[in-house]
């Protein structure tokens, strides 16, 4: 009896200690993928998740392993956790491969397979500027803080660089501020007028139509520019797509 005992108690520990470890794995996993939040969008976008399909509503927490894809109409911005935004125009496609904004080397890592992506980084560059990139299938855009553009799709990417503090650098070669250039075979070259409407016009609609709506979610897009100094957080007025 004694040795029953004993050996239950032991089994009894050893299947806490297991629910505990499974516990926690969990919860650690499930921190690890949850990368943002979508705080604008326009119907017409859908999440690719776990072999599934469903359509992204305002407020869906976005995962480390989504690919989101817009149609004809749809539109969506999402904020990351590390202050980071990216914007998705209509007709693209859009895959988070990692990310890790904790620790001491966080990692973004996203690709545009088509379409127009528009991203402001974040913390993530600040404390670990080679963590970031984004690929398409022309090339890999490293990124060293910034606002910038990706257009993509019939075999050519053009990358637009605007407010940057420091250069992007497209498939090993340098595109400072207000320059663009494209792959494959192309070379940085100014951006006209044209460009810079182009690229401020990649915004998703606002969840509601009340300025006060519109800017209040100004000022959280805001944040990480006022930080790096790019941006005057009191001087916010509601943008027009936003």
């Amino acid at each position: 009896m004694r040795w029953n005992a004993s050996c239950a108690r032991r089994n009894c520990l050893t299947c806490l200690l297991i629910a505990f470890f499974l516990i926690a794995a969990t919860a650690a996993h499930a921190a690890i993928k949850e990368a943002g939040q979508v705080i604008s969008l326009v119907p017409g976008v859908v999440v690719e998740r776990d072999g599934a399909r469903k359509p992204l509503v305002l407020n869906d927490t976005v995962r480390a392993t989504d690919r989101i894809i817009t149609d004809a109409t749809g539109k969506a911005r999402i904020l990351f956790h590390d202050d980071g935004a990216v914007s998705l125009s209509s007709n693209t496609s859009f895959d988070l491969i990692d990310v890790m904004p904790e620790g001491d080397t966080p990692v973004f890592k996203a690709h545009v397979a088509q379409g127009v992506a528009r991203f402001i980084t974040g913390k993530i560059v600040e404390r670990n500027p080679k963590g970031f990139s984004v690929s398409t299938p022309e090339g890999t855009a490293g990124i060293r803080g910034t606002i910038f553009t990706l257009q993509t799709g019939s075999g050519r990417t053009t990358i637009y660089v605007a407010n940057a503090t420091r250069d992007v650098v497209l498939s090993g070669v340098s595109v400072p501020s207000g320059f663009k250039m494209t792959l494959p075979g192309g070379s940085p070259v100014r951006m006209t007028p044209e460009d810079v409407s182009f690229t401020q016009s990649i915004a998703a609609a606002p969840p509601s139509s009340t300025n006060a709506g519109r800017h209040r979610q100004a000022r959280v897009l805001a944040r990480p520019l006022a930080r790096r100094g790019l941006l005057d957080v009191g001087s916010i007025r509601p943008f027009p797509f936003l």
